[in-house]
């Protein structure tokens, strides 16, 4: 059985789109998403969120990833979910 969590949108399971060229930076990523024409600048953090933005994880799994592997005191998931819902805004995850 599947625990729910207190925050819904910690179950979301985002998926990056298809079609982003990605080209790494030394402070995080540029995308290109070409369907739309845009170009996109992620920071670190941002870039490892997309990253993580494989269809298999919910947004809470990710941020537990992140909190573990940069040692945070605190939960990630606010910063996750606002993150996940800026990249859905720009068509980088669906």
């Amino acid at each position: 059985m599947k625990r729910r969590t207190a925050d819904p949108a910690s179950d979301d399971i985002p998926r990056r789109v298809e079609g982003l060229d990605i080209y790494s930076e030394d402070d995080g990523w540029i995308v290109y998403h070409g369907a739309n024409n845009r170009v996109h600048h992620l920071n670190a953090s941002a870039a490892a969120v997309l990253e993580l933005c494989t269809g298999e994880l919910t947004v809470g799994q990710i941020a537990q990833l992140l909190s573990d592997a940069f040692g945070a005191s605190g939960s990630a998931l606010p910063d996750v979910v606002e993150c996940v819902a800026t990249l859905r805004a720009e068509s980088l995850v669906r």
